[in-house]
């Protein structure tokens, strides 16, 4: 009997200790991700300057370019690696262009 208790006792210690981690977590990932959440409103600063939308812009470009770039030099076979990367590249250009745009005006 006395094992069962003490089992029991741990059993609930080890949930409660878990769903405390679990709370928090997921607290800590809202106030991080949430709509008034630091991360939010630190995009919503750099997307209120054209320039700094068009650095960001660019820079997602430059993310899509490295991701696509590494999943199509798996296949070495395929023919739209240079096509794809000069698409991207050319969008990421006309992104930079606009940002100076935007900048001398």
């Amino acid at each position: 009997m006395q094992r069962l208790t003490y089992d029991e006792t741990d059993t609930f210690v080890t949930w409660l200790v878990a769903s405390c981690l679990v709370v928090g977590i997921a607290a800590a990932v809202f106030s991080l991700l949430g709509p008034a959440g630091w991360l939010a409103v630190l995009f919503k600063d750099l997307l209120a300057d054209p320039n700094m939308r068009a650095l960001v812009a660019l820079l997602g470009i430059m993310g899509v370019l490295a991701i696509c770039r590494r999943w199509l030099e798996r296949n070495p076979r395929t023919l739209f690696n240079n096509l794809v990367v000069g698409t991207v590249g050319l969008g990421g250009f006309i992104v930079l262009l606009q940002g100076l745009r935007t900048f001398v005006h």
